[in-house]
């Protein structure tokens, strides 16, 4: 995992960002210190790049890709969102970074992530139900083809709910598998074997396969994630664009890319004069900045709903409007949600913001360009410190490079592996 996090304000924008990279395999977990994970683009840019999520892209370092884009460029772009059209562009004519052959495998894992996904849901669900069956009886036939139905039905409706990757239609993902020359109703015939798969049933899971292709979800055992922080040549205030990057196949990059999140005037809509964007793990860096774990809050009014279950035991209560007419009946259970979802928005919507976010931001407006590199750098440290006191293994750590961006000075290091920091510089120069 990673934890990075940009803080901007209108002196300019500060990026930390630890650099342990942790490997998975069959065999188990290995951490890896001393990665860099904040690329700068060099010149006269004033921009820098963040990478989290998959180490990789299509099997190939994603600092590899990313450093050879950088070779290309030569004056800045006007703004940020130029410098993210021009890695796309420039990632859509890279083939011979990655093979044709990654890409079918990138389509085959994705579309077995939905399948099996599916698959766990069903078996779950019927292993329930079977533990609750008296002993000695078996679940009917007919309701394991119903649990079966639910789940690919409702995989299917998720799908559709989704984000569209842009320019990448269903037709053209369909296309693609088809080029790819998938077995895909090998694959369904395997994958689900022990379930009864009717005409319709099967329909909808080939439906599904073109639908995973073309609609951006969070994977993160596949995604990378690009953060683009800076300025463009004709911006005056800094700004963040994250790129979700899923990866290659019918030929072509795909990626979801967030609207533009930055530092404005007031009275400009959604203006404000500083922010926080952290990128990948950051649990405890916005429980930090809003005062609240979410873990903690939701596991809070879980308890809640069921101590007053447990008091008022199931009762139904009439609802009457004003005139007394009896207009519904509200059961307990409703009545503990109701209470639950009310105290959560006091606590995240009120409580949260003028207590604690919006005082913190405030104080961001006034930090100079070296209180926001500082700032920043504890941050990182406040998430790295969290992943030791928690179970597992401790996924942020190693040093935190620090880099600054502004307008004047451009890319500034604070703090960089294999160079000294800034503060021992200044100090080797006074001695």
């Amino acid at each position: 995992m990673t934890s990075q996090v940009a803080v901007a304000n209108f002196h300019g924008i500060a990026v930390a960002s630890d650099t342990v990279v942790t490997q998975s395999s069959s065999e188990g977990m290995k951490t890896l210190e001393n990665m860099s994970k904040i690329y700068s683009l060099g010149g006269s840019h004033k921009v820098v790049l963040v990478h989290s999520g998959n180490a990789d892209i299509n099997g190939v370092a994603h600092w590899l890709h990313l450093t050879e884009w950088i070779r290309t460029l030569t004056e800045p772009f006007s703004t940020l969102g130029e410098y993210v059209n021009s890695y796309l562009a420039w990632a859509n004519n890279s083939k011979p970074l990655h093979t044709p052959l990654s890409e079918v495998n990138l389509m085959n894992e994705l579309l077995n992530d939905h399948y099996y996904y599916i698959k766990n849901r069903a078996d779950s669900q019927l292993e329930s139900e079977v533990e609750n069956l008296a002993e000695g009886l078996k679940l009917e036939e007919g309701r394991i083809h119903e649990v079966f139905e639910q789940m690919v039905t409702e995989g299917k409706d998720y799908l559709d709910e989704l984000i569209d990757f842009e320019g990448y239609t269903y037709e053209e993902a369909v296309k693609d598998l088809t080029s790819a020359d998938f077995k895909i109703d090998e694959k369904i015939d395997f994958i689900f074997k022990d379930f009864v798969i009717t005409d319709e049933l099967r329909d909808i899971l080939i439906q599904s396969a073109g639908l995973v292709l073309c609609k951006y979800q969070d994977m993160n055992f596949v995604d990378s994630q690009i953060g683009f922080v800076g300025f463009g040549a004709e911006e005056p205030f800094g700004g963040v664009v994250h790129l979700h990057c899923r990866g290659f196949y019918g030929s072509k990059i795909h990626v979801f890319v967030e609207q533009r999140f930055g530092v404005a005037p007031s009275g400009t809509e959604d203006g404000s004069s500083s922010i926080i964007r952290h990128f990948a793990q950051g649990d405890a860096i916005y429980a930090f900045i809003r005062g609240y774990n979410p873990r903690i809050l939701n596991r809070t009014l879980r308890i809640v709903r069921d101590k007053i279950e447990e008091v008022f035991g199931e009762k139904e209560w009439e609802i009457t409007d004003d005139d007394g007419e009896i207009v519904g009946k509200k059961t307990t259970s409703d009545l503990s949600f109701e209470i639950a979802d009310e105290t959560f928005k006091e606590i995240t919507e009120n409580f949260s913001q003028s207590s604690f976010a919006s005082p913190l931001l405030s104080s961001i407006e006034g930090m100079s360009i070296v209180n926001l590199a500082n700032f920043a750098e504890s941050l990182v440290g406040i998430q790295a410190l969290s992943t030791y006191s928690q179970l597992g293994a401790a996924t942020v750590g190693g040093l935190i490079e620090v880099v600054t961006i502004d307008r004047a000075e451009g890319v500034i290091w604070h703090q960089k592996i294999g160079q000294p920091t800034l503060k021992e510089s200044k100090s080797t120069t006074r001695n």
